[in-house]
């Protein structure tokens, strides 16, 4: 079961990918800048959250907007908050 950072939100992992590319980053300056600002990740693990395989923590999608220049909802997958998917979502787990 994948552990989600905020709730029922869980980190898109294309809009991830995108938003390192638009910094004109690769995973290993990705994971070399958030290294220098005291917050080491894997290239490995950088990977497996832009490949959906893996959600990062809060504290990790922080340091991601932030090293980004984007915001947190802007990493986001959209959520569907009607009754019928929550309860989807309840009954799932």
């Amino acid at each position: 079961t994948i552990v989600h950072p905020i709730g029922d939100a869980m980190v898109d992992g294309k809009k991830l990918k995108q938003a390192r590319k638009q910094k004109r980053l690769s995973v290993f300056a990705l994971a070399a800048e958030l290294y220098g600002a005291g917050h080491p990740r894997s290239t490995p693990t950088l990977r497996a959250w832009e490949a959906g395989t893996r959600q990062p923590r809060a504290n990790d999608l922080a340091m991601l907007a932030k090293t980004l220049g984007v915001g947190i909802p802007d990493l986001m997958e959209p959520v569907d908050d009607t009754p019928a998917q929550h309860n989807n979502r309840v009954h799932a787990e």
